[in-house]
């Protein structure tokens, strides 16, 4: 059986979380959102949105289409996470070849975006 390699990321927030002031956060939010979509965009990533009805702590999860170093490169680039908003935990997964498939929805750019 043939598998492809994928990386599965869980932002959560670092123990030393302060909040940001409102202008700044909501800056950080759509520069996380564009990083999200041009990872999208370039196929480094399948799925991204943030977490409902867990813990407090953990922010969202995605599925990387690349390797964990790239993986890992790219999260340090997010502006989330260098904001310190949130902290990129990667975990390298196995799945049966063709069982995960990117679909043909783009995530948003922006906060403006997500409420129309």
């Amino acid at each position: 059986m043939e598998f492809d390699s994928l990386v599965l990321v869980r932002l959560v927030r670092p123990a030393d979380w302060t909040p940001l002031d409102p202008t700044k956060a909501a800056r950080v939010q759509d520069a996380h959102l564009d990083h999200v979509h041009a990872m999208h965009a370039a196929n480094q990533l399948i799925a991204a949105g943030p977490s409902i009805g867990g813990t407090e702590d953990v922010r969202g999860f995605a599925v990387m289409t690349v390797d964990l170093d790239t993986a890992r490169r790219l999260w340090a680039e997010d502006p989330g996470v260098r904001a310190g908003l949130f902290v990129a935990e990667l975990e390298p997964w196995a799945v049966p070849a063709g069982m995960v498939l990117p679909g043909p929805t783009m995530p948003p750019r922006s906060v403006a975006e997500v409420r129309g």
